[in-house]
């Protein structure tokens, strides 16, 4: 491996950013190779493969990270949970993510939307007012609440029942 490691992870971001996903990953394998502790490499070369939706290869790799409860490999793991549809797993990762960070919007906002799709209205709807509690401007949530309050009215059901009683014979 020849070249100061920071600017060969530099030279595999630039690669991947302007579409060499495949020159950025065999260049984070050549840092793996010699520098394996280093978690921003391989959180990097994770992301890449979820892009290229190898999504069982990018947990593979977040799996070998060093430091788990960061911020960003919560955040890479929801992305490639809600990438592959596996919502209960957001929730899940969510959910452990917001133990550690109970104020990060991120973390509330795909659970939201994981909760969403899992058609678990009531739940996203909570998510969502945490999250505008934290951050009332979040346009995404605004967007989630307005969603939700339009199903809400749409699936509102309404019984009514009337009865009437005569006590006359009306002929």
């Amino acid at each position: 491996l020849q070249g100061d490691v920071d600017s060969l992870f530099k030279e595999s971001r630039y690669l991947a950013f302007n579409g060499n996903r495949a020159g950025a990953i065999q260049l984070c394998n050549s840092i793996l190779e010699y520098y394996p502790g280093y978690d921003d490499v391989r959180l990097f070369l994770g992301r890449v493969h979820a892009w290229n939706k190898n999504y069982d290869q990018s947990i593979n790799v977040i799996s070998q990270i060093k430091n788990p409860d960061k911020k960003s490999v919560y955040d890479l793991k929801l992305d490639v949970e809600l990438w592959s549809d596996n919502y209960a797993n957001v929730i899940l990762i969510a959910k452990d993510g917001l133990k550690l960070f109970p104020t990060e919007e991120s973390f509330l906002y795909k659970k939201a939307l994981a909760e969403m799709k899992l058609s678990k209205y009531d739940d996203a709807e909570e998510s969502i007012d945490d999250l505008l509690t934290i951050n009332p401007r979040h346009e995404s949530a605004l967007s989630i609440r307005e969603d939700l309050e339009l199903y809400a009215m749409v699936n509102k059901v309404s019984v009514d029942y009337k009865y009437s009683l005569f006590s006359s014979n009306f002929n």
